[in-house]
């Protein structure tokens, strides 16, 4: 696999460059940290848990909140996501508080797959977008940037075996994210920190008209 003007992302020359832009305050607001207080607040309300002692209102305000948190991530992530309300009333049925504490990776599971109008929706990559800024140390994002990288250096260096599908099972990503860190001694990162860094680099190295 090559890389734009015939560039190499090897580890070495690039993990500090990365790095780097990971640890930075602008690069935490570009990916992760981009939504200010008033963004995060609604996130108490998101996953069903009960602001009111009416229950109907509790219902009405949490599927209000849980629709806004997902305008808001669908705006920001630019996930193609049309029905918002659909996927916002999915979330909030599925009562997943708990889960999104634990860092049960199956949840991303139960959230990524719904019907829309009698039509079958994978939203995988908003499924992760989501838990993550919920519980962003148990749960890395999945985009094209990350899944480019990890099939690179799967090509290049060996760091771990695996087929392109994989990627679309979440605890087995979550696995490589793991077992990529551990092979190239990244070990004093977290997930989150990882995630980001290989963001980076597919956003430098594979950009959207990479190879058209």
């Amino acid at each position: 696999m090559t890389v734009p003007d015939g560039r190499s992302p090897g580890i070495e020359a690039s993990k500090q460059k990365a790095l780097e832009r990971v640890n930075s305050e602008q690069q935490q607001q570009d990916r992760v940290s981009a939504f200010d207080s008033n963004s995060f607040s609604l996130l108490d309300g998101a996953s069903g848990t009960p602001q009111k002692s009416n229950p109907q209102n509790a219902i009405t305000q949490s599927q209000e909140a849980n629709r806004e948190v997902s305008q808001l991530l669908n705006d920001f992530y630019s996930t193609n996501i049309f029905s918002i309300f659909p996927v916002a009333k999915h979330i909030q049925s599925l009562h997943i508080d708990e889960r999104l504490k634990a860092g049960d990776t199956t949840l991303v599971g139960d959230i990524q797959h719904l019907t829309i109008n009698g039509v079958e929706k994978n939203f995988y990559s908003f499924a992760t977008k989501y838990c993550s800024h919920h519980n962003p140390l148990e749960y890395p994002i999945y985009d094209s940037y990350v899944d480019r990288v990890l099939r690179h250096y799967r090509d290049q260096d060996g760091f771990a075996e695996f087929k392109n599908e994989e990627l679309k099972d979440y605890a087995r990503f979550k696995e490589l994210l793991i077992q990529f860190r551990e092979f190239y001694g990244l070990q004093e990162y977290d997930l989150k920190q990882i995630d980001k860094y290989i963001w980076q680099l597919g956003k430098d190295y594979f950009p959207k008209n990479y190879g058209k």
